[in-house]
């Protein structure tokens, strides 16, 4: 995918491509995510309901416990809201976890970008849901919570 840094971040992710991704990330990067009030506690909550955190070395470490959670993510964005310097994603994040469920989180994402590199993630889960009723939804791709892993098969 050419084009914005942040097209290729969602590149990144949706080929399970995390070098990639850390290097479209500003040394100084600043990443925030935090969640609604009211959303159940499920498995793996440390990634995604109060994390902050800023620079290469704590996204390295950051992207070892997805990897370590997630057998499988992606992401699909519903829409792209380019601005100026930034990008809004209202998205969604969906795959596999460590357990072998699957599991969808809805967020609202605001990525931000300086001289081709990421300088800044926030995003806020509005939603989360675990569990095989996903297979059910009407409106999903399931190829999107495999993507990484039939990817990796594919090679």
């Amino acid at each position: 995918m050419t084009g914005r840094p942040t097209h290729k971040f969602i590149e990144a992710i949706n080929t399970d491509n995390w070098n990639e991704f850390y290097e479209l990330a500003h040394p100084n990067i600043k990443v925030s995510l935090t969640a609604r009030d009211g959303l159940s506690n499920t498995i793996n909550e440390e990634l995604w309901r109060s994390v902050k955190f800023s620079g290469h070395e704590e996204l390295a470490g950051y992207i070892k416990k997805i990897n370590m959670a997630c057998a499988s993510i992606s992401i699909k964005p519903e829409s792209i809201i380019e601005e100026e310097a930034c990008v809004r994603l209202p998205s969604k994040f969906a795959g596999v976890n460590s357990q072998g469920k699957l599991f969808a989180l809805q967020m609202n994402v605001l990525v931000c970008e300086e001289q081709d590199q990421i300088i800044s993630f926030y995003a806020e889960v509005t939603d989360v849901q675990v569990g095989s009723h996903l297979f059910q939804e009407e409106n999903d791709d399931l190829r999107m919570y495999f993507r990484p892993l039939l990817n990796k098969t594919s090679n």
